[in-house]
């Protein structure tokens, strides 16, 4: 049984991490595909949506002392810039015309819980 509870610990993680790429990802290719229109508000959502998705990288970088004092500083300031940026996300996206909106939304959403469960795993 205790198996199964890390299993299920883990693939939530893993859905926390890497959802927000793919979610993000295909939100872009819809933008691409209905021929790149001019909203503002999809393009700075999104735009900050990306850019918060770049928090996850220093937990795919093995582990080396070389690496360390580098993935402290990204972890925790970068949690903080990434919370941030997700909210902002999460407030402008819903005003925006294009379809795919909610596909950033949803990965915004996921990123922010993403950093929250990180910051709360800090704080414990």
């Amino acid at each position: 049984m205790r198996n199964m509870e890390e299993f299920l610990i883990g693939a939530f993680g893993a859905v926390l991490m890497f959802g927000p790429w793919l979610l993000a990802g295909i939100a872009w290719t819809k933008w691409s595909k209905a021929g790149r229109p001019r909203d503002v508000a999809f393009l700075t959502g999104t735009s900050l949506t990306t850019i918060s998705c770049c928090e996850a990288i220093p937990f795919v970088i093995p582990y080396t002392t070389r690496w360390e004092q580098m993935r402290v500083d990204v972890m925790s300031y970068g949690a903080l810039i990434s919370a941030v940026f997700s909210i902002i996300g999460i407030i402008v996206l819903p005003f925006a015309g294009v379809r795919g909106k909610w596909l950033a939304f949803g990965s915004s959403l996921l990123n922010f819980l993403f950093v929250a469960m990180f910051l709360v795993g800090l704080a414990v």
